[in-house]
């Protein structure tokens, strides 16, 4: 665990009317009375919520966790909680951490392993108002804390207003097609040969594919234009930006999947899985390879939930529309017997078949075998939660890791006997358009209006 500064730390908070979040992406707060601090100042996290209507940007880090053991890192953020004092305002407690972990343990990337972090400053949106909460050293006066929140929150107001009138051109990143087809289809035909042959009762092993997209000479990739186009393209989706510590590269992604969410006693989650283009939607559920592969995750998940809850209840499944595909989604929603960590959740339930495969062990062991891709933070949680272990955590899909002159997007599909590899290639070439169509560029030498061009490095103009 890396924390700065003091061990003891008080949140205050105060409330305004909602902001147009993605203007505030290039802002870079002053704390007044304090030294200038780029990693104070450095945007850490953006999240678009759409299911619970929330909105989240953090700037800094007063305390980080490391990826590791699940349980043990709900005991480490339970820890660090406690040296936190919520606001004392009678409003439900804000989200405390903020956060990724690798799909595997035993792989992650080797420059960004993930973990779970406090941010010094935090805006949300939720139920129609604007929040902000700065963590702040308990032995500072609350008077001098509030007004640096008031004047913190102000500025915030007046770059927003400034740059609410900019114009800015960005063009789509074009890329070129067939990367890595026939290397995929023979690991998917592999995967195939494994579950026919029942290999450790096998079912089904979710293969993946990382495609590299470079920037052209004279342009850089453009952290605010992307992610207004995946805003606008998939709308039913949790958009979300993380960024390493440094503030230079970004994991972006708008994903359809919900891990885990709980509140209280109650838990739920979904069984997503199956794919096909939209204008196949109205067959979907009368498909067998996509109905058996919906019910091997649904009993799964469902397994996985049973010795934490009292009932279980699965919905029938339906069609998920998305914007160019649609999947079958059941939602799963339990009784906890007692007040469980979301991140001990998590790893009951993670990775699922829908990224991994069934049953779990051996798909993880023939991936381990076989994918020479390091997933890293692709299909792996992300999320939030708050000092009671309460929070929501999706499954980074449709993503990619994002820099000024490069992406590098990951994509998979679900592999069982009745797959065909040339089509399974087609499914990841349709799901990488969820975020490869939404790459923005701009002129490397372009002006940049304030707040409206976002590069990387957080340079704001």
């Amino acid at each position: 665990m890396k924390q700065q500064s003091a061990t003891q730390w008080k949140q205050e908070r105060c409330f305004g009317e909602p902001l147009e979040a993605l203007n505030l992406l290039c802002w870079r707060p002053a704390y007044a009375g304090e030294p200038e601090d780029e990693a104070a100042s450095t945007l850490r996290i953006a999240l678009w919520d759409r299911e619970s209507e929330m909105v989240a940007l953090g700037w800094g880090t007063v305390a980080f966790l490391e990826a590791g053991e699940p349980a043990l890192l709900a005991q480490g953020c339970s820890s660090l909680a406690k040296q936190f004092t919520p606001p004392d305002d009678g409003a439900p407690l804000p989200p405390l951490f903020f956060g990724a972990l690798p799909f595997d343990s035993e792989r992650p990337w080797t420059d960004w392993s993930g973990g779970f972090f406090i941010p010094r400053l935090l805006y949300l949106e939720r139920k129609g108002r604007g929040e902000w909460i700065l963590n702040h050293r308990a032995d500072e006066a609350d008077a001098s804390r509030t007004n640096a929140l008031r004047a913190l929150r102000q500025a915030a107001v007046l770059h927003v207003n400034k740059s609410r009138d900019a114009e800015f051109t960005s063009r789509p990143l074009v890329r070129g097609n067939e990367e890595g087809r026939g290397q995929y289809e023979t690991l998917a035909t592999h995967a195939r040969t494994a579950t026919r042959a029942g290999l450790n009762e096998l079912e089904k092993v979710v293969t993946a594919r990382a495609v590299e997209i470079s920037v052209p000479t004279g342009a850089r990739l453009d952290l605010r234009q992307t992610l207004e186009q995946l805003l606008l393209r998939q709308k039913d989706c949790t958009v979300f930006a993380l960024a390493k510590e440094a503030g230079d590269e970004f994991l972006i992604g708008a994903t359809p999947e919900l891990l885990v969410e709980r509140h209280g006693l109650t838990v739920e989650t979904v069984s997503l899985a199956a794919t096909a283009p939209l204008a196949a939607a109205h067959t979907l559920t009368t498909r067998a390879k996509e109905r058996h592969e919906q019910e091997v995750v649904t009993r799964s998940v469902r397994t996985a939930l049973e010795p934490y809850c009292s009932h279980v209840n699965v919905s029938k499944p339906r069609v998920r529309e998305l914007t160019n595909l649609v999947h079958l989604q059941s939602n799963i929603q339990g009784t906890l017997l007692k007040p469980t960590h979301i991140l001990e959740l998590a790893a009951a339930l993670h990775p699922t078949p829908a990224t991994c495969g069934e049953p779990r062990l051996s798909a993880r062991r023939w991936l381990r075998d076989h994918e020479r891709l390091e997933r890293g933070l692709y299909a792996g949680p992300l999320g939030y939660f708050n000092a009671e272990g309460n929070g929501r955590l999706v499954v980074t899909l449709r993503c990619a890791r994002l820099r000024e002159d490069r992406a590098m997007a990951y994509v998979g599909a679900g592999i069982t006997a009745r797959s065909n590899a040339s089509a399974e290639w087609l499914e990841t070439e349709q799901k990488l358009r969820a975020i490869t169509n939404a790459l923005r560029i701009v002129a490397l030498d372009a002006v940049m209006p304030v707040g409206v061009s976002c590069p990387l490095s957080q340079v704001s103009a």
